[in-house]
């Protein structure tokens, strides 16, 4: 059953452009185009952040690795240069300590090479 005729007379009237209702319409795409991309950046600065977090805390880590390495490195420098580390290396190459006889206890300080020419004796 139908209620309208097949052959329509109105099918050529042109409805005319609501002007105030475009300008709604327009006015309301933009406002959601607006808050679309406000929620967009924030989405994005909360992810930059959580990167951001996560790459400080690697960092952390590392710089307690470090300092642990430097700590431990710094005893075995200490260790190193005590007297009784280097008299064992010292004896390992075949080195031995210096006799009584060796030893010039005349010289007592650092001396000037050609400190007697510069001043004319």
């Amino acid at each position: 059953m139908r209620r309208m005729p097949q052959r329509n007379p109105n099918f050529a009237v042109r409805r005319e452009w609501d002007r105030r209702a475009w300008r709604r319409l327009m006015l309301w795409t933009v406002g959601g185009l607006v808050l679309v991309a406000g929620f967009a950046y924030a989405t994005a600065q909360h992810f930059a952040a959580l990167r951001l977090g996560y790459e400080t805390e690697l960092l952390r880590e590392e710089r307690a690795r470090l300092a642990e390495e430097r700590r431990r490195l710094l005893l075995v420098l200490a260790e190193a240069g005590s007297p009784q580390a280097i008299e064992q290396a010292a004896r390992a190459r075949g080195m031995e300590p210096a006799r009584a006889s060796q030893i010039d206890r005349a010289a007592t300080g650092p001396t000037l090479v050609g400190a007697a020419s510069t001043f004319g004796r």
